[in-house]
């Protein structure tokens, strides 16, 4: 659906931000017009698809049938489908990355074992901004300090939160 909602964009209304975002995979509402146009294609498509099932197999029970369990499941993969971040959550995911970027490149390096507690604390200390638990999750963290560690240090963390390989620096805090 959302292909072909594209597409027809594309066609009417080339060069607007919720293609941008579509391209960029972010989560963008389409404008209403092509929404209807989308929505006339499928509908026009159902009956055609109705028609020639109907005359292929002339059980217009079955036919029906198949026309329900198919609005079911495709029903059913929206609901559990995850949701696409819009501009401003993929922007501040990005600036958060950014951040523990910094953070990392000053404050962790190789050494013994540290665990993911000890970055979220050092990783708060660093930045005033994240201080308060409202600012960020602590989970957020610890999913930022493991994509950071696979992806640059190649460092998987263990079943109990340990980071073989990398140590937190000790920095003094005049907060604490």
């Amino acid at each position: 659906g959302e292909s072909v909602e594209a597409a027809i964009g594309e066609a009417i209304c080339a060069d607007e931000q919720w293609l941008r975002d579509r391209q960029e995979g972010l989560a963008s509402a389409a404008p209403l017009r092509v929404r209807l146009i989308t929505a006339s294609c499928f509908g026009v498509a159902g009956l055609a698809v109705e028609r020639v099932l109907y005359a292929t197999l002339e059980d217009a029970g079955f036919v029906l049938s198949l026309g329900i369990c198919s609005c079911l499941g495709g029903s059913f993969y929206e609901l559990i489908r995850p949701p696409l971040a819009n501009r401003t959550e993929a922007e501040l995911a990005d600036a958060r990355r950014e951040e523990f970027e910094i953070f990392a490149a000053s404050q962790i390096s190789p050494g013994n074992s540290c665990h993911e507690t000890e970055i979220v604390r050092a990783f708060r200390r660093s930045f005033a901004k994240y201080r308060r638990q409202e600012a960020i999750s602590d989970a957020e963290i610890c999913s930022l300090a493991r994509q950071w560690a696979r992806r640059t240090a190649g460092v998987e963390r263990s079943a109990a939160g340990y980071y073989k390989g990398l140590v937190v620096a000790e920095v003094l805090d005049a907060f604490r």
